[in-house]
């Protein structure tokens, strides 16, 4: 008898986890986190490049997609008035910031979530401030380096938004496009998916971008600093050979 209401009791316990769990499961078994392209070359004639992102999650979740460039150390000169003037005030250090962040959500709602580990707020977390500041004017600092960024093109205010359509055994699929601009850097670049579960769970995906120097561009690269006297010499013979090509095309008509 005993032995009986064991089983019963494991096989209550399988139901339960069948139908409560069925989408999470069927998520899992579907779940992707896929790159077109999985890798970029900037060439000589680099002009950006698109990407796009597309992954499978459960039905009733919601998501966040971030591209996160390799984290870097930035030197930067603060300005300040002095005797009416504007003038150096010091310099600054902040690390800990990526060379390029973009985000996008399946809904508005989760850029304002609390304790949310994506989005400008939980990039400031992340970073550190040092040099002529005080303490008061972190924040003031922190909103003009994003500004700087989003002007250069390299961060973008979010969350943009992410295509989502029904998809199959309780789960969607979702579709985001990302412009990378013709200034990114070279580099193993993140792009993190974010699945927020009914129940407020965040469960995370990644998938590493490459972002490499083709052609010319590599050539150079790797003579400087690999041979920096031959590129040194390189460099030298090119800048004579421009200066006469354009002293050739566009000599004076008085020459002749």
């Amino acid at each position: 008898m005993k032995q009986c209401s064991l089983k019963g009791a494991w096989l209550a316990f399988l139901v339960v986890l069948v139908v409560v769990g069925a989408p999470v499961l069927a998520w899992a078994a579907a779940s992707n986190l896929r790159l077109e392209p999985g890798q970029i070359g900037i060439g000589s004639f680099f002009q950006g490049q698109e990407i796009r992102i597309t992954a499978v999650i459960p039905s009733q979740a919601e998501a966040v997609l971030e591209v996160r460039g390799p984290e870097r150390e930035e030197h930067l000169v603060r300005k300040g008035r002095r005797w009416g003037l504007w003038m150096n005030a010091g310099d600054l250090t902040i690390s800990g910031m990526p060379s390029l962040y973009f985000f996008a959500a399946t809904t508005p709602a989760l850029a304002s979530l609390p304790e949310a580990p994506w989005g400008y707020a939980a990039l400031e977390n992340r970073s550190r401030l040092t040099g002529a500041l005080e303490p008061e004017g972190e924040a003031f600092f922190f909103k003009q380096f994003i500004a700087l960024k989003e002007s250069e093109g390299i961060y973008r205010p979010g969350p943009e938004k992410i295509m989502a359509e029904p998809g199959s055994e309780g789960t969607k699929k979702l579709s985001k496009v990302f412009w990378l601009p013709p200034q990114v850097a070279p580099g193993s670049y993140q792009v993190l998916l974010s699945v927020v579960t009914a129940d407020g769970t965040i469960i995370q995906q990644q998938q590493d971008l490459q972002i490499n120097k083709i052609g010319m561009p590599a050539f150079v690269s790797a003579l400087a600093h690999e041979q920096p006297v031959l590129y040194g010499i390189t460099a030298v013979i090119i800048a004579l050979l421009a200066g006469f090509l354009m002293g050739f095309f566009f000599k004076s008509k008085g020459a002749h």
